[in-house]
């Protein structure tokens, strides 16, 4: 007796295995075909890909500048004894005197006119975009010295704000739309603040 035969069930599983091919094809040219996800990061595009949703990143983004505000870098240290403020063109960097690496912690914020210091006195920045500087856990007094920048540099002025708490808030005016890092230095503790053009000019 002749053996059933099997060419129907052969030929069934030869035409499952193109389909899955064809799929797999399918599947790969599309996925060529098709567009970037939306909705990239910073911290997840692909190289080569400066956009996010369309809108060009700035190009400080990938030198460790953030352009969300409000930013936070949390301190090392409370009652960290704040000793000297400097200013630049590009930022100010604060000192402190308690230890080779304590720094107490900063935030970074849009502020809104009108100004006053911890007097009550006003205060007129120079620039277009106006942002404050608080140091939170420091000790050594109210601070509010000032630098004003003749230049047309992007920070164009820096002003002590002064508090009569453990805070030491400071108010930079700079010319456009600005993102900023903050960058710890030891040996001697230090902050350094630094603000760049949100759009690299």
């Amino acid at each position: 007796m002749r053996a059933p035969e099997r060419r129907g069930v052969w030929s069934g599983l030869r035409y499952a295995s193109l389909m899955r091919a064809a799929m797999v094809l399918c599947l790969a040219i599309l996925g060529c075909a098709s567009p970037r996800p939306s909705g990239l990061t910073n911290a997840t595009r692909p190289p080569g890909d400066d956009t996010e949703q369309g809108v060009p990143l700035p190009p400080a983004v990938g030198m460790g500048y953030t352009c969300t505000l409000p930013f936070t870098l949390p301190g090392t240290a409370t009652e960290v004894a704040h000793t000297s403020t400097s200013f630049t063109p590009t930022g100010t960097e604060f000192g402190f005197d308690s230890g080779p690496a304590a720094w107490p912690a900063v935030t970074v914020e849009h502020a809104f006119p009108p100004f006053t210091d911890v007097d009550g006195q006003e205060i007129v920045p120079q620039g277009t975009r106006y942002l404050r500087i608080t140091l939170s856990g420091v000790a050594g007094g109210v601070d509010t010295s000032s630098w004003v920048n003749n230049d047309d540099t992007f920070i164009r002025s820096v002003h002590g704000i002064g508090a009569p708490d453990d805070r030491s808030p400071w108010l930079v005016g700079v010319r456009d739309d600005a993102c900023v890092r903050v960058i710890p230095l030891a040996a001697p503790a230090r902050l350094l603040v630094e603000f760049v053009a949100r759009d690299g000019a």
